[in-house]
């Protein structure tokens, strides 16, 4: 994204670089107001006269040049739906290769909730010991980026309102500039439905025989409310 300035215009680079904005006569400055991290632009701005509508002013081009050696990973971990008791439970793990060297023998670690058990992942897990789930990424390019889907299930015995907290890291033989983007957590609070059905019917009590051979009616009333934390 390059930024015109004064004011806020931004274009957008296509795959091979090239932006475009369009602008009145006037002074203005270009910049790049988010760059990757671990790099270095040059130059860090132009400044551009423009005399009117229709002339092109090209060559403002930015190099970014890469800060050699610097390992950074990061990852994320977060549930798709709330946690029902006795429902699925799937989460979603992405993590990434933001610095600017190659890694390998890259692993990822996700601590499951006592109260959650793992049903299946896509990739399959290296390891599963007990609530903990490995995996091991043999080479991470750098600005490489991966995704692992877990299903999981929630206790049936979960009660409503308690909390579930799930938790992931990244670590790989080189040492993280960034180590805290190598942890993520998340916690849920537990919701379900809660219905306080109740059936009446007229007449009440036991019924006489004259009253089933005549095929008198039974009238029921049915009172339904939720008064849970989830549809």
């Amino acid at each position: 994204v390059v930024h015109m300035g004064p004011g806020n215009t931004y274009g957008l680079t296509a795959s091979s670089g090239k932006y475009d904005v369009q602008t009145a006569s006037g002074q203005y400055t270009l910049s790049l107001p988010n760059p990757p991290p671990y790099v270095t632009i040059n130059p860090s701005s132009y400044t551009i006269a423009t005399t009117g509508n229709g002339i092109y002013y090209g060559g403002n081009d930015f190099s970014l040049q890469p800060i050699p050696n610097m390992n950074d990973l990061e990852i994320s971990v977060n549930s798709v739906t709330p946690p029902i008791p006795g429902n699925s439970y799937p989460l979603v793990l992405n993590y990434s290769n933001v610095g600017t060297t190659i890694q390998n023998n890259v692993d990822i670690e996700l601590i499951l909730d006592p109260s959650v058990q793992f049903i299946s992942a896509f990739p399959v897990p290296t390891n599963i010991a007990g609530n903990t789930i490995s995996w091991n990424i043999a080479t991470l390019g750098v600005f490489g980026t991966g995704t692992i889907s877990i299903l999981t299930t929630l206790d049936s015995l979960a009660q409503l309102g308690n909390m579930v907290t799930c938790s992931s890291t990244i670590n790989s033989p080189l040492v993280d500039v960034t180590p805290a983007n190598n942890i993520d957590s998340f916690t849920d609070v537990v919701v379900a439905s809660f219905d306080p059905n109740s059936k009446e019917v007229q007449p009440k009590g036991d019924i006489s025989l004259s009253f089933v051979t005549s095929q008198q009616w039974l009238t029921y009333r049915v009172n339904f409310q939720n008064l849970g934390t989830a549809p």
